[in-house]
């Protein structure tokens, strides 16, 4: 069925681009049922500034269903997946000149953070710090927050 059918859902392994946080919808009813729906920034832990162009990788733990979305200008992605109770969705990013893997924004907010104090924690990070990240979400959830930092490689 076409995209612009209101009952229409993709396949759930279907790939979804990422489009600006602006154009999530504002009422659940625009979400296809069973979607839930992320968004966020992704931004460099070393200048907490957004980085554009990042793909970050979402997969179902016990199939094959993956989802991709790529940040926008302003370092925002958003993208559409499927729940599942039964299963696990890890997040994962690689990207060129940071180190594989992500830090899931905490509260308050890394980019928040004194550029001494996101230095330290750059220098802290261990590599299991960065293994992909379950989504963390109330199963009422429709829409899901999910800001992310990636870690530079430090050059020796």
């Amino acid at each position: 069925p076409p995209a612009s059918a209101p009952d229409a859902a993709p396949p759930p392994a279907a790939p979804l681009m990422a489009t600006p946080p602006s154009a999530l919808p504002t009422q659940s009813g625009a979400l296809w049922p069973g979607e839930l729906r992320v968004h966020g920034l992704v931004y460099d832990l070393a200048t907490a500034l957004p980085l554009p162009n990042v793909k970050i990788k979402f997969e179902l733990s016990r199939s094959d269903a993956k989802w991709e979305a790529t940040t926008d200008g302003n370092g925002h992605y958003q993208v559409g997946l499927y729940k599942n109770a039964a299963e696990t969705i890890t997040v994962m990013i690689e990207a060129l000149g940071y180190r594989k893997g992500l830090l899931e924004d905490k509260d308050p907010p890394y980019r928040e953070r004194s550029t001494r104090s996101r230095a330290d924690l750059i220098n802290e990070t261990t590599d299991s710090d960065l293994e992909p990240v379950p989504l963390r979400y109330k199963a009422s959830a429709q829409i899901v927050e999910l800001d992310l930092a990636l870690v530079p490689q430090v050059k020796n």
